[in-house]
């Protein structure tokens, strides 16, 4: 007995519901072979008490069409199937097999060994007479087909369409017969065309007594359905300004709300290219583009960050350089003249320098690099005195203990000093190189320029001081 009692006969004008099928202009009725060992469709048709003959009635149906506002229900029923092979049968939308969708596979035996199909080993298995229910998914058509596997092979990706230009040989693979609103395929796998390795039968399904297809909420409707949590639809529910409705990736679910960022929403976004945004600066302030600035930053037009009221320290490092000589007690101290110290009136027998860095911040400054260099008064570097990272300590801190010149005879000339502070290991490059005379016990401030606000990073390189030599004197030597 057909597993459709209601199903109506072929010969009955049919009104079509929900779902149109397309021959795609295909006439070529198959012919159909027999075998001595297994049935035909024919006798599977009249063992079903389908009243159909498989040629007369037979249809070149490739695919259903139908509208994707509406739901369209379908009970499958499988019929039978005589292949050695397991198959896996279900649906593919808009004429691509890439999103072939599976509904059930059957087995086959190997011996005494039930053989299932590997590529959907999670598919329900069906045996014959057994129905099952599916809902069309949003689309404009679909079409049906199968996939094969025996015990040893890779599972293929080979399918068998109802769609001829689908099949790997461009032949019809299927056939249908139409029963109003109720359809049988037989599918052919192989080269016998019995189109009986696979059959089934679906049939549109009645929501009502009255309606065969209610309307499906959908994305895209303009219209808010909460039934399937939609946040809006087109401009139903949608503020004014900066939100917009979104469909769901690959049309499954509803409508969701997506906030549009923009400047002067009081959120910094980078993806904007937003430098701030309104009072969000992204944790920069001031000394974020000059060291030790002070004061508060602005955001103007276009989220862009104005530094007009930060303030730039002045001598926020200062260097100072002591000449210094042994006195007799063989301490160093302050020079009072080219060959003399304090306390002393007979000529001294070594000199030396000492450097104290005074940082005028009200905090420690961490791992500061500090190089003190020689140069002749020609720009050649005569001597690294210091090349070191240290921490700075708010006040004065001493920058290395005196070392005597024992491996330089000085001539004659100018001398100077350069000190090079980096704060961010990249070299800002002032332009003071020229000789003037040094003083003992000079103050030589490293200032940050007022025009250097705007640049990140930033470093002060001075000319600290010009040492002027008079006469070559052997005091210099070891």
């Amino acid at each position: 007995m057909s597993a459709f009692a209601d199903s109506d006969d072929a010969n009955v004008t049919c009104d079509t519901l929900c779902i149109t099928p397309d021959d795609a202009n295909d006439t070529t009725v198959e012919i159909l072979k027999t075998s001595i060992t297994e049935p035909s469709l024919q006798k599977i048709f009249d063992t079903n008490l389908v009243d159909l003959n498989v040629t007369a009635d037979q249809k070149q149906y490739q695919i259903w069409r139908f509208n994707g506002e509406v739901i369209v229900g379908l009970d499958v029923n499988f019929l039978a199937n005589y292949a050695g092979a397991a198959m896996a049968f279900g649906y593919y939308l808009d004429e691509n097999i890439a999103n072939f969708t599976p509904l059930f596979q059957t087995i086959y035996r190997s011996g005494n060994r039930a053989i299932s199909h590997a590529g959907y080993p999670d598919l329900p298995i069906l045996t014959a007479q057994t129905t099952m229910h599916f809902e069309i998914p949003r689309g404009n058509n679909i079409g049906f087909a199968i996939s094969t596997y025996k015990e040893g092979r890779n599972p293929s990706t080979l399918f068998y369409t109802t769609q001829q230009s689908f099949n790997r040989d461009l032949k019809d693979r299927a056939v249908v017969y139409d029963l109003c609103n109720e359809y049988i395929i037989g599918f052919e796998d192989g080269g016998d065309n019995d189109f009986q390795d696979m059959v089934v039968r679906f049939r549109v399904v009645r929501f009502s007594d009255e309606v065969a297809c209610e309307l499906r909420p959908y994305c895209g409707n303009g219209v808010k359905d909460a039934d399937i949590g939609e946040e809006c639809d087109g401009l139903d529910g949608v503020p004014p300004e900066h939100y917009i409705c979104t469909e769901p990736i690959e049309a499954v679910g509803g409508c969701t709300l997506e906030y549009v960022p923009y400047c002067g929403d009081g959120v910094r976004d980078v993806n904007l290219n937003e430098e701030c945004d309104i009072s969000d600066f992204g944790g920069a302030t001031c000394e974020t583009f000059s060291f030790g600035s002070t004061g508060s930053l602005r955001c103007i037009n276009d989220c862009v960050i104005d530094t007009s009221g930060c303030t730039s320290p002045t001598n926020l490092l200062s260097i100072k350089i002591f000449s210094v000589g042994k006195n007799s007690y063989n301490e160093w101290v302050p020079r009072t003249s080219f060959n003399k110290v304090y306390g002393e009136s007979e000529p001294i027998a070594e000199v030396s320098y000492m450097a104290t860095i005074t940082n005028s911040l009200s905090r420690r400054l961490n791992g500061i690099p500090v190089k003190i260099e020689l140069f002749d008064s020609t720009g050649n570097l005569l001597e690294t005195i210091m090349n070191d990272t240290i921490n700075v300590s708010s006040g004065s801190t001493t920058l290395n203990d005196p070392v005597a010149w024992t491996k330089r005879d000085l001539g004659e000339g100018n001398y100077y000093f350069r000190a090079t502070v980096d704060f961010f290991q990249e070299q800002y490059v002032a332009d003071n190189t020229s000789t003037a005379q040094f003083s003992v016990g000079s103050l030589l401030p490293i200032s940050v320029p007022e025009t250097d606000l705007a640049f990140v990073p930033l470093i002060a390189l001075v000319i600290i001081s010009i040492l002027t030599y008079k006469g070559k004197q052997n005091l210099y030597s070891g």
